[in-house]
């Protein structure tokens, strides 16, 4: 008989999980941090500061020490830890670094529907350390983490439409936000007023036969087939008098040219 796991048993495995992880990446580089974690870009950033706050004549030069690939805007943003010292601005993006991972991380779970729990964000968090992009953008100093989360951001927040549920939500509620949503659209398209439909192909078409209540863009009438309002012919259900099908017209009956099928047409 299987017997459901303690409640604290699965709260110790995620913790246990991410502390090994987070051992693997952090013990390897204690002997030589600076080694290990250079943070070459952190000293762009800082001297990239320093020349925008002195007026930005120099960021762009070509004998400049450093190469400041960036726009102008991310030098006017550096400027405001470029008055300190560069080990100060180390610390500061390493540290915005790491907690922008863990909100990622907390994103990347909520738009998977999966419940964020403290233990199972620190365990995934501590996982992706291990991975070749956030491993290297923690080596050179990067700003990709920070704008990362900022992306994510934008891209996970509702859009004020009807049928969006949160990314948390469980996959039933998330069914019923799609389908709420597309009958909001689709209502939306079928009350829309002739006023909007002026410059759509056939909108400017006299409806045939009289009033457009009913009736598609084309003028033809809505339901089945030889009762849309056109004018063409419908196959009799009966065959011919000769063994050959006989045509009607809708509307009238008679066949092509004028000439009337007969009883043989059917009703």
């Amino acid at each position: 008989m299987l017997m459901r796991p303690d409640e604290r048993v699965m709260r110790a495995v995620p913790v246990l999980v991410g502390l090994v992880a987070l051992a693997v990446y952090v013990l390897p580089g204690l002997p030589a941090p600076a080694a290990h974690w250079p943070l070459w870009d952190v000293r762009v950033y800082w001297w990239g500061g320093r020349q925008a706050a002195a007026g930005g004549a120099a960021l762009y030069a070509p004998g400049a020490p450093f190469s400041f690939t960036y726009p102008p805007f991310a030098a006017l943003l550096f400027s405001a830890g470029g008055s300190g010292q560069v080990g100060a601005m180390k610390l500061a993006l390493t540290a915005g670094s790491l907690v922008a991972l863990t909100v990622l991380c907390g994103q990347a779970l909520a738009a998977a529907g999966t419940r964020r729990r403290p233990e199972v964000v620190f365990a995934v968090s501590a996982l992706a350390l291990q991975t070749r992009p956030v491993a290297y953008s923690l080596h050179l100093g990067e700003v990709n983490l920070i704008l990362a989360v900022l992306i994510g951001a934008d891209l996970l927040r509702p859009r004020g439409d009807r049928g969006v549920v949160p990314p948390g939500a469980s996959r039933a509620a998330q069914g019923r936000g799609l389908v709420a949503g597309h009958r909001h659209r689709a209502g939306r398209r079928d009350q829309a007023h002739p006023a909007d439909l002026r410059g759509l192909p056939g909108a400017d078409r006299p409806a045939a036969g009289g009033g457009g209540r009913g009736r598609d863009l084309r003028g033809h009438r809505r339901g089945r087939p030889g009762q849309d309002g056109s004018q063409r012919p419908v196959r009799a259900v009966r065959p011919g008098r000769w063994g050959r099908s006989a045509w009607r017209w809708p509307g009238s009956g008679a066949g092509p040219g004028g000439r009337s099928p007969g009883p043989t047409a059917g009703p």
